[in-house]
């Protein structure tokens, strides 16, 4: 859904959002390892499951919003404003024509997620 926000925004705020998620892949992960584990161990989430889900999140979600506001920015634009003359929301557009279309960059970014290799 990050994606598909950042391709409607209007283009300065779009660039904006983006630039913010692609900062994240900018530093390495082994160089915030040290401060990620001393954080962890503070919040008691060492050895606990909801730990790692939160490390993974902050840590692949960037790569993953560049992957898919990739693919998304190469969709025609005609798409989502001939569903909107026809009558559909913004929370129609999403999953009827937006999500189904990246179905191939979301396969990738699982594939990345599972095995850490594109």
């Amino acid at each position: 859904m990050i994606a598909y926000a950042i391709i409607q925004l209007p283009q300065k705020l779009g660039w904006i959002v983006y630039d913010f998620f692609v900062c994240g892949m900018i530093v390495p992960t082994q160089v915030n390892m040290i401060p990620v584990f001393l954080l962890m161990n503070k919040l008691g989430l060492v050895n606990m499951l909801i730990g790692v889900i939160i490390v993974s999140i902050i840590f692949l979600l960037p790569i993953g919003v560049f992957i898919i506001t990739g693919f998304m920015k190469t969709l025609p634009k005609e798409l989502f404003e001939a569903a909107r003359m026809d009558g559909a929301s913004e929370w129609k557009i999403y999953p009827k024509i937006a999500l189904r279309l990246s179905i191939p960059s979301m396969a990738t970014v699982g594939r990345y997620l599972a095995d850490g290799t594109l």
